[in-house]
């Protein structure tokens, strides 16, 4: 079965939930592992985005992890080189200080947006 990057919203996405906050923590457990693998897989497009069926529209893997409020997730996407942030989704995320914090630590706000975070 060949690689597809769009697979990892399988186990990230509305209603997936963070490991042992959602309805089934062993399920929560297997989605971040699978998630990790697939971030780590060098075919991995970290830019990829989809509106997952919902009505906010198209948004990218950094805005679903930022939903579910799973950090080491998040830090791990944020620490490709490669990886190019939409400025609306970062600008978004200005009330979230552990948000702020990350994109801080992995020098990724947006040239825009570093006075005001």
């Amino acid at each position: 079965m060949p690689f597809d990057s769009l697979d990892i919203f399988r186990y990230v996405g509305p209603g997936k939930g963070v490991r042992g906050q959602s309805w089934n923590s062993t399920r929560g457990e297997y989605n971040y592992e699978k998630a990790m693998e697939m971030i780590h897989n060098p075919k991995f497009d970290v830019n990829i985005r989809t509106d997952l069926g919902d009505a906010r529209g198209e948004h990218s893997l950094f805005f679903w992890l930022v939903e579910n409020q799973d950090k080491e997730l998040l830090a791990e996407l944020l620490s490709h080189k490669d990886l190019a942030l939409d400025t609306n989704e970062v600008a978004g995320q200005n009330g979230k200080k552990w948000v702020v914090d990350l994109l801080k630590q992995h020098k990724k706000v947006p040239k825009s947006l570093k006075k005001l975070m």
